[in-house]
């Protein structure tokens, strides 16, 4: 699992585990036991009279007699003994072998799994992302401006990048330039929503997360 604390955060908790957090160790062993519908009280039905006079004479009628005799709606016992120990197990000639989750391997995380909850929808034109390198050494950062569908209905997103000068200023490089453009999948996409100081500088606080994703990526 990976949450926020607000929907209005840019950052996701849980990111840094790879795989977020883990709610369940196994999978439950038993199974629920029906419930019996229960009986709504006479305070709880007090105020269904008062609207009787919106009601047409069909929907008037049902609720008249609901609560004169509330087992109307309610499943007899022969109905209700379908959903015994029975109903939740499969037929024996279709039983499924049940596996210990303790025995399953623990699978490695792979360079195709992003590390962080980033999902296709959430990228638009004109965010500014950071794009892990081809030998994921570093970084790039560069900002959307077109997005295609690749023939596997996977999206392509068409970046513009930055560069950094020696005084640490972050600038859009020359559209003529080659390599000023590149394309990006979800896959490459390290963060998303980057902001630069007034200055035109990338903040510690961000430096400091992408060198961290850069780390877990490698391992």
């Amino acid at each position: 699992m990976f949450y926020k604390n607000s929907a209005l955060d840019t950052d996701w908790i849980g990111y840094h585990t790879t795989y977020g957090y883990q709610l369940l160790s196994s999978y439950p062993t038993d199974f629920p036991l029906p419930l019996p519908p229960s009986v709504l009280t006479n305070e709880e039905l007090k105020d269904i009279p008062s609207m009787f006079e919106f009601m047409d004479d069909s929907n008037k009628h049902w609720w008249e007699t609901f609560i004169s005799n509330q087992t109307s709606i309610h499943p007899s016992q022969e109905v209700m003994e379908q959903f015994n120990f029975d109903f939740w197990l499969p037929d024996v000639d279709q039983q499924i072998p049940i596996i210990e989750t303790e025995q399953l391997p623990v699978p490695p995380p792979t360079i195709d799994v992003p590390l962080h909850p980033i999902v296709e929808s959430e990228l638009q034109i004109h965010d500014t992302i950071a794009v892990i390198s081809d030998d994921t050494s570093t970084y790039w950062i560069g900002t959307i401006f077109d997005i295609d569908l690749d023939i596997d209905n996977t999206y392509v997103y068409h970046v513009h990048y930055y560069y950094q000068n020696s005084d640490g200023v972050w600038k859009l490089m020359n559209e003529k330039k080659p390599g000023s453009s590149g394309t990006a999948t979800i896959t490459s996409v390290l963060l998303n929503n980057i902001r630069f100081t007034k200055k035109k500088k990338l903040p510690e606080r961000t430096k400091k997360k992408l060198c961290k994703l850069i780390k877990l990526w490698k391992s």
